[in-house]
Order: structure tokens, then sequence, then C-alpha cells
């Protein structure tokens, strides 16, 4: 894969970032995702300082990347007692 050079804008504000071909759709669409946060926060906040308003959605996304691992965790505990539970059978029978 090509690494290419691209240019985001968040908050008003461009940066260069290297990015695989393979990467490049989804670096535009957390661009998207990330300037439609800053919006939205915004406004339900009424908030001016772009400092303020990045950092509530950074803490914002940490606690959601947060929960997504710890319910990662539960499914591969699911999954080991699936696999548990399909041993004991085949001893059985």
């Amino acid at each position: 894969m090509a690494v290419q050079n691209i240019k985001i804008m968040i908050a008003g504000r461009s940066y260069p970032v290297k990015a695989e071909d393979d990467e490049i759709n989804a670096i535009k669409e957390i661009e998207k995702n990330i300037n439609r946060k800053i919006n939205e926060y915004a406004r339900v906040y009424r908030a001016e300082n772009k400092t303020d308003i990045i950092t509530l959605i950074l803490l914002n996304c940490s606690l959601e990347n947060y929960n997504i691992k710890k319910d990662k965790g539960k499914d591969n505990d699911i999954l080991n007692l699936i696999s548990e539970i399909e041993s004991s059978i085949d001893k059985v029978l």
C-alpha cells in the first residue's frame, strides 16, 4: 500500500496526515464526525472555547472506547465458557 499525504480540517484548522490508501476514506469520515461533534457540543453546551469543546469530546470518546473494550472482555469470557461447555459435551458423547 502506498502512503499519501493528505490534509484534514478539524475545528477550522488544517492538519497534514500521512495515511495508507485504505485508510483515507476512514480518516475523511472521522474528520466529518469530529467536526459534527464540535458543532453539536458548541450548540448544546453553548461553549465558544474550542479547547473546552474538544476536551469534552475527547472525554466522551474515551469513555465510549473504554466501554467497548470492557464489553469485548465480557464477550471473550462468554466465548471461553461456551468452549468449555462444548468440550464437556464432547467428553460425554
